[in-house]
This record gives structure tokens, sequence and C-alpha cells, in this order.
């Protein structure tokens, strides 16, 4: 208990003097906090950077000289998030803040199926079948497909585009194909 009020009564002194230097409101009163990793990549896992350093004013806190909130512990989808480092006790107390991202996942792979239809003058598109941001499997709720040409029925190249939502960005072009009809002429010889 000792070292406690011991610790507690470095940073309540440290307070007391900002305060008595910058009055009431003591805008130099805030903790400098570094994160150990400000940027993660969306990976379906709670996400959360630890807290590697609290510094006030000269002084680098111990860990037993601060509490530390998330804004959500449970920090899995990409956005923005806060931490928030506490010090001090009663009414001299001191905060600070540091947020951390979590970025969307890019897409990598996607398996279309069958890309090259024969003629028949119906309209062909590909059916994706997966799309993968690294190994992670993505539902079909997680991207878009865009047919660029929305009548696909004539002979040509054609084209599909498969973009990211929620948790993932990017997108892939898969081109597509209708090979030309094949005329099946008979001939029949006199006799």
């Amino acid at each position: 208990k000792e070292t406690t009020q011991k610790i507690a009564g470095r940073i309540v002194e440290w307070i007391r003097n900002i305060f008595s230097r910058k009055g009431a409101d003591a805008p130099g009163a805030t903790l400098r906090i570094t994160l150990s990793q400000p940027v993660f990549t969306y990976n379906g896992n709670v996400q959360m950077p630890a807290v590697e350093s609290v510094r006030a004013g000269d002084m680098i806190l111990d860990r037993d000289e601060y509490t530390v909130s998330y804004s959500d512990d449970n920090s899995r989808n990409a956005g923005k998030y806060t931490v928030t480092v506490t010090a001090g006790e009663g009414k001299q107390i001191v905060s600070g803040t540091a947020g951390y991202t979590i970025e969307e996942a890019d897409i990598t792979a996607v398996d279309a199926g069958t890309l090259s239809f024969a003629y028949d003058g119906r309209i062909h598109k590909p059916t994706v079948r997966s799309v993968k941001a690294g190994l992670l499997k993505l539902r079909s709720s997680d991207y878009n497909v865009v047919y660029l040409n929305r009548n696909s029925a004539k002979a040509g190249k054609y084209f599909a585009k498969i973009k990211g939502k929620g948790n993932f960005c990017g997108a892939v072009l898969v081109a597509y194909t209708i090979g030309k009809a094949v005329n099946t002429l008979a001939v029949h010889g006199k006799t």
C-alpha cells in the first residue's frame, strides 16, 4: 500500500504542478500514449493494441500507475477506435487518448467458375463461386458483383467486377467470353 501511495503521489504532484502553472483548465495536463500497433487489417478476430508507454510530462509511468480502457472491447470490424488512459486519484485525475484503426482487407482471389461460353443467342454470365481476402473466405454479403456489359449474348469478350464491401475493399475484374457461332452446313449431293 505504501508503494501505491508513493506512485499515486508522484502523479498527483505532477498534476498539481500543471494546475498551479496553467490554471484550473490545465490544457497541458494530458497523458501521451504510445500504442504497440496503431493500424491493423481486418482478419475476423478482435484486434486491440497494447499500451507500450504512457508519459506524464517528462515522467514515464509504470503500468500500475494508470488504467486503460478501449472504446470497443470487441474491435473486430474495420473502423476507427480509441484507447483511453487515466492516471491520478480523486480530483487530481489526468487522462489521454490514442487512436487505432482496423483497415478493410483487400480481395485477393476470385473463382468465377465457367469463363467461356458457346454462342447460342442467350445471355451468359459467370457465377461467382468464391471470393477470398488472403485466407479469409468472403460471404456473398461481403462483396458486390457488377456485370459491366448487361447484354452479354453476342460473341465477344465481357467483364464482371467483384468489389468488396463492409470489412473488405478492392476489386477484381474477371473477363469472360462468348465464342462465335459455329455454322453447320450440310451438303447433299445428287445421285
